[in-house]
C-alpha cells in the first residue's frame, strides 16, 4: 500500500469512527469505545507526518473530540470504557493551533463556538463572552447565531445591562419562530423591556407569547385548570401571566388590559389575563383594584362562564379583609346577576349552573337573616320590606329545596315582627300544610295558631268571635296533623286559654272539668296537667282561693320536682294558702290568719311565699303579743333564710321581744347587730347606745366594754353621747378598782370635751370639770407629805413646787364655771393655802439663833404665812 493510500485509510477510518462516537448510541459503552477509537485514529493521522490538506479539519475534529471525551458532553454518554482525559487546556492548544493555521478559515465560528465553551467550563466567564462577541462580529451568519444571540442576552440581563440583552434577544426573535431559541428569546425579550420601564412593549411580547402558547386554548371555563399543558409549558405560561400581571399593574391596571384586548382582539386566555391580575393585587394586599378587575371582567364580558366565579372571588377577597359593607354588596350583586331564570343564567349552561346554585342558594339565605337581623335592630320598615323581599327571593327560586319550608318559617316570622299577623299566620300554614315534612312543620303549625290568637285580641265584636273560630279549626288542623307533638294537649284547651284572657272563668273552668272528665291520670296526664291548670288558675282569678289550693295541689301530682314548672306550681299553692291568711288577718282573726300563715311552709316548704309567710306568722304573733311562739319563729326565719332582706327586721323585732321577755343579754345582741345593719346613720348609733346599755344591765361587762369601746370609734359624734360613753367606762374601772384605766378614760373625757368645738354641751362640760376635779385630788399628797425642815430654803422650795401643780390642777377644774365642781374646787385651793401658811409656821427652826434672832426669825415666817 503506498503511502498515500495509508493516509487515506487511516483518515477515512477515524472520520467514521468519530462519527459514530458523537451520534446518539443506546449503547453508551460502545459510544464510549468509538469515542476512544476515532481519537486514536486521528492521533495516528496526525502521528504520520505527512503535509495534507485534511490536516486542520483533523486537528478541529479531535479537539472536539477530546472535549466531548474530557466533560462527557454527549447527551446519554457512559462514561465506561473512557480512559483519563487531556486538561482543557491542551485542548486549547489544539484550537489556538487550528486558528494559528488558517486565522480567517470559514470554520473559525465553530472554533470561536468551542473556545467560548471551554472558557465557560473553566468559570472564565468573560473570556467566553469574548469568544461569542468576536463570533457575532466575524461570522454574523453562523449556524450558531441564535444560540450566540441569546447566551449574550443571557449574560447581559444577569448583569442589569438590559439595553446590550435587549439587542441579543432582539436578534433571536427577528431571525424568526423556527429558531430553537424563539420562544424563550421572545420571553426574555419582554423582560427586557420591562426591566427598563416600557410596560406598553414588554405586554405586546408577552401577549405574542400567550398567542403562541394559549391562542387556540378553551378557557371558557369553570374549573381551576383552563388547558391541558406540559410541566414546563404551564410553568411558562403561569410566569407570562404574572409578567402581564406586572407591567399592567405599573400602567393603568385593568384598563390596560381592556385597551389591548380591545386592540388585539378578543383571546380565550383573556380571563386568565384579568384574574392574574386580580390575584397579583391580592397578593398585594390592594382589595380595591384587585375586586375592580373582577367587576371590569365581568362588566366586558356579561354571561361569561367565569363571571359569577370571578364574583365569588370578590366576595372572598372583602370577607378575608373585613370589609363588611362591601361584602354585602358584593352578595346583592352576585344574587341580582344570576337570578335563576334569567337571561344571564341560561346562557351559563347546567355546568356552571350545576356549581354555583349551592352558592346562590347559600348567600340569598344569608341576605335574608342579615336584613331580617338589621330590621329587628333598627326597627326600620324599610329594612324590614327588605328582608321580605330577600326571602321570597330564595322561597321563589328554590321552591322544591328542603330548606325552602324552613325558610318561608323565617318569611312568617317576620311578618309576626312587622305586625303583620294576617300575612303571617297565611304563611304559618303553608309552611307547616303546603311543604313535605320539615323541621319546622309542627313550629309552624303552632305559631299559626298564635297569629290567629293574636289577631282575635286586636279585633272587636263578631270579627273577633270569627277569628276565635278559625283558631279552634287551625288547632283541630294542627292536632290531625302533628298528633304526636308534645304541645296538642296544650293546643287542645286553647279555647279555654282564650276565655280565660277574657275574664270568662266560669267557662274557662268548665270546660277544663270537661277535660277532665273526658280524660284518666294514667292515660292523659298531660291533659290532666293542662286541664288542673285551668281550673286552678280561674279559681284563683276568681279569688275563690280554698278551691284554688286545692286544685293545685291536685295539679302539682302531675309535675316531677325536676319539672321547671313544679315550683311555680309550688308558688302558686303557697299563694293560694296566703291569700286565705290575708283575708283572716283583714277580717280581724289572728289565730285563723297565724295558721294560714304557718301552713304555707307545711304546704310547700320550697316556695317563694313561705319567707313572706314565716315573716307574717312571727309578726302577727308579736302584735298578739305571744312573745314565746314570736320568738321561735323568728329565730327559725333566721336560721332558714340567713342572706334575706328581712333579717334587718328580724333583728329588730327580736331585740323587742327578747326585751319583753327580760333576755337583756340576747336584746343587747341584737341591738348591737342592729347597729351595723342599714343605711341610717342616726338608727344605727342609737341602736349601738341601748346594746352597750343593755350589756351593762345584764352585768356582761366584757360585752359591755367592747359595745362602748366601739361606739367611741364609730361614732365619735354628736360629742356629748361619745363623751358619757368615756364616763361610763371610767365608771366601770373606777368600780373595778382599775385604777390606771380609769385615770386613762377621765383623761379621754377632758381630752374629747377639750376637742369637741361647738359640740359642747352643759353635760360634756360637766362630766370634764368632774374628770378635771378627780384628776387634781391625787396631787394633794404629794404637797402634804413634803415637810419644812432646815435647811429650809430646799424644803421650801419642794413644798412650793408641789403646791403650785396641785392649784394648777384644781384651777383647771374651777375654770370650767361649773356649779357643783367649780365651789369645790375653790374649796381646795384655799385648803392648799391654808395648809401652806401651817406649814410654814410649823416648819423647823435653826438651832444657833439665840433669843432675839429666834423672836425676828419668827416674826418674818408669820408675815410669809
Amino acid at each position: 500500500m503506498t503511502v498515500r493510500a495509508l493516509v487515506i485509510s487511516v483518515f477515512v477510518v477515524a472520520a467514521t469512527i468519530g462519527s459514530v462516537a458523537t451520534a446518539a448510541d443506546s449503547d453508551g459503552v460502545n459510544t464510549n469505545a468509538n469515542l476512544e477509537k476515532a481519537i486514536e485514529n486521528y492521533r495516528i493521522f496526525l502521528g504520520l507526518g505527512i503535509h495534507h490538506p485534511q490536516n486542520g479539519a483533523v486537528i478541529r475534529r479531535l479537539a472536539d473530540l477530546e472535549l466531548i471525551k474530557s466533560q462527557r458532553l454527549e447527551p446519554g454518554a457512559s462514561s465506561q470504557g473512557v480512559t483519563s482525559t487531556i486538561p482543557l487546556s491542551q485542548i486549547l492548544e489544539l484550537y489556538n493551533k487550528i486558528l494559528l493555521a488558517n486565522p480567517r478559515g470559514p470554520g473559525n465560528d465553530h472554533v470561536y463556538y468551542q473556545l467560548a465553551k471551554i472558557y465557560d467550563l473553566r468559570d472564565e466567564t468573560e473570556s467566553s463572552i469574548e469568544w461569542l462577541e468576536r463570533l457575532m462580529r466575524e461570522y454574523p451568519g453562523s449556524i450558531y447565531a441564535d444560540e450566540v444571540h441569546f447566551r449574550l442576552g443571557e449574560y447581559y440581563f444577569a448583569n442589569g445591562l438590559f439595553p446590550q440583552s435587549e439587542r441579543e434577544y432582539q436578534a433571536v426573535v427577528t431571525a424568526g419562530e423556527f429558531s430553537a431559541f424563539y420562544e424563550k428569546a421572545l420571553y426574555k425579550y419582554g423582560w427586557t423591556l420591562y426591566k427598563q420601564g416600557r410596560y406598553d412593549d414588554a405586554l405586546k411580547n408577552f401577549f405574542l407569547l400567550l398567542d403562541r402558547k394559549l391562542g387556540d386554548a378553551k378557557t371558557w371555563r369553570v374549573g381551576d385548570k383552563p388547558v391541558e399543558l406540559t410541566r414546563g409549558d404551564e410553568e411558562l405560561v403561569n410566569d407570562i401571566f404574572r409578567a402581564v400581571s406586572l407591567s399592567a399593574s405599573n400602567l393603568d391596571g385593568v384598563n390596560t388590559l381592556a385597551k389591548y384586548f380591545a386592540a388585539l382582539g378578543s383571546r380565550a386566555y383573556q380571563v386568565r389575563a384579568y384574574e392574574s391580575l386580580a390575584d397579583h393585587y391580592l397578593e398585594q394586599e390592594r382589595v380595591a383594584d384587585a375586586t375592580d378587575t373582577l367587576h371590569k371582567f365581568a362588566q366586558l364580558y356579561p354571561g361569561h362562564p367565569q363571571a359569577p366565579f370571578f364574583q365569588l372571588k370578590v366576595m372572598d377577597a372583602y370577607r378575608e379583609h373585613g370589609y363588611k359593607q362591601l361584602l354585602l354588596d358584593a352578595k346583592i350583586e352576585f344574587v341580582k346577576a344570576n337570578e335563576i331564570g334569567g337571561v344571564v343564567w341560561m346562557s351559563y349552561g347546567p355546568e356552571v349552573q350545576e356549581k354555583i346554585r349551592p352558592r346562590l342558594m347559600e348567600i340569598t339565605d344569608e341576605l335574608a337573616r342579615h336584613f331580617h337581623a338589621k330590621a329587628q335592630q333598627t326597627k326600620n320598615p324599610e329594612d324590614y320590606q327588605l328582608a321580605v323581599a330577600w326571602y321570597q327571593n330564595y322561597i321563589r327560586s328554590f321552591p322544591g329545596e328542603p330548606h325552602t319550608g324552613e325558610m318561608n318559617f323565617l318569611l312568617a316570622d317576620l311578618y309576626t315582627e312587622m305586625g303583620q299577623l294576617e300575612q303571617a299566620a297565611a304563611e304559618y300554614e303553608k309552611t307547616a300544610y303546603d311543604y313535605p315534612s320539615h323541621d319546622k312543620s309542627a313550629e309552624a303549625g303552632y305559631a299559626a295558631l298564635y297569629s290567629l290568637q293574636q289577631q282575635a285580641r286586636r279585633a272587636q265584636g263578631a270579627e273577633q268571635r270569627k277569628l276565635r273560630l278559625a283558631l279552634v279549626d287551625s288547632t283541630i288542623h294542627f292536632a290531625e296533623r302533628f298528633p304526636q307533638d308534645t304541645r296538642v294537649p296544650m293546643a287542645l284547651t286553647k279555647a279555654t286559654q282564650e276565655l280565660f284572657s277574657m275574664d270568662e272563668m266560669g267557662r274557662s273552668t268548665e270546660i277544663a272539668e270537661r277535660v277532665l272528665k273526658l280524660t284518666s291520670p294514667k292515660d292523659n296526664p298531660d291533659l290532666q296537667r293542662d286541664a288542673w291548670t285551668i281550673v286552678a288558675d280561674a279559681a284563683f282569678e276568681e279569688k275563690d282561693f280554698v278551691k284554688a289550693e286545692a286544685s293545685y295541689k291536685q295539679l302539682i301530682k302531675f309535675i316531677p320536682a325536676s319539672d321547671p314548672e313544679y315550683q311555680k306550681i309550688t308558688d302558686q299553692l303557697a299563694l293560694s294558702i296566703y291569700r286565705q291568711a290575708e283575708a283572716a288577718q283583714t277580717a280581724g282573726n289572728i289565730d285563723e290568719a297565724i295558721s294560714h300563715f304557718l301552713r304555707v311552709g307545711q304546704a310547700a316548704p320550697t316556695s317563694s311565699v313561705r319567707v313572706n309567710a314565716d315573716y307574717d306568722a312571727a309578726t302577727a304573733l308579736l302584735a298578739k303579743k305571744d312573745w314565746a311562739a314570736a320568738i321561735r319563729e323568728l329565730e327559725q326565719f333566721r336560721q332558714r333564710y340567713p342572706d334575706h332582706k328581712l333579717q334587718k327586721d328580724v333583728t329588730t323585732k327580736l331585740a323587742v321581744a327578747y326585751m319583753e321577755t327580760s333576755q337583756t343579754d340576747k336584746a343587747a345582741a341584737e341591738f348591737n347587730a342592729i347597729s351595723r345593719q342599714g343605711a341610717d346613720p342616726e338608727l344605727k348609733r342609737e341602736a349601738a347606745w341601748q346594746s352597750a346599755e343593755l350589756y351593762l344591765k345584764a352585768g356582761r361587762s366584757d360585752e359591755a366594754v367592747t359595745s362602748l369601746e366601739e361606739y367611741i370609734d364609730r361614732f365619735p359624734t354628736p360629742l356629748e353621747p361619745a363623751v358619757e360613753a368615756r364616763y361610763k367606762l371610767a365608771t366601770h374601772y373606777k368600780d373595778a378598782n382599775q385604777q390606771s384605766d380609769y385615770q386613762y378614760w377621765i383623761k379621754e373625757i377632758i381630752k374629747a370635751d377639750k376637742q369637741g368645738g361647738d359640740q359642747r354641751t352643759d353635760r360634756t362640760r360637766y362630766l370634764a370639770a368632774s374628770s378635771a376635779l378627780v384628776l387634781a385630788q391625787p396631787t394633794l399628797e404629794p404637797f402634804r407629805e413634803v415637810k419644812l425642815v432646815i435647811p429650809l430654803k430646799t424644803s421650801l422650795g419642794k413644798k412650793k413646787k408641789a403646791m403650785e401643780a396641785a392649784l394648777s390642777a384644781f384651777g383647771e377644774a374651777a375654770e370650767y364655771g361649773v356649779a357643783e365642781v367649780t365651789p369645790a374646787a375653790t374649796y381646795w385651793i384655799a385648803t392648799i393655802y391654808e395648809e401652806f401658811s401651817q406649814a410654814l409656821l410649823a416648819s423647823e427652826r435653826p438651832q444657833d439663833l439665840d433669843a432675839d434672832a429666834l423672836e425676828q426669825y419668827n416674826v418674818l415666817l408669820e408675815e410669809q404665812a
